[in-house]
């Protein structure tokens, strides 16, 4: 059975380490709350308006979560 997510939680995280989950995407939630303040912050200094900003969605499988990992870990992504 093929086993797929959205999200990378740490249950997401042990269940691909563990060969549970095949991949998961990974939608840089860190990201995600960091320009919202940045926007805050241009609208109010430089009357900027509202911008739409993709933060790209990435791919984590069995292969790849040993480098990504440790910077979920961290906070970073």
């Amino acid at each position: 059975m093929i086993v797929g997510g959205i999200d990378l939680s740490p249950a997401t995280i042990d269940g691909i380490t563990q060969g549970y989950i095949s991949a998961s995407f990974d939608q840089v939630l860190y990201l995600q709350g960091y320009f919202p303040i940045q926007q805050i912050w241009l609208t109010k200094n430089f009357l900027i308006p509202g911008l739409h900003i993709n933060t790209g969605i990435g791919t984590v499988t069995p292969e790849n979560i040993a480098q990504i990992a440790p910077l979920i870990e961290q906070g970073v992504r």
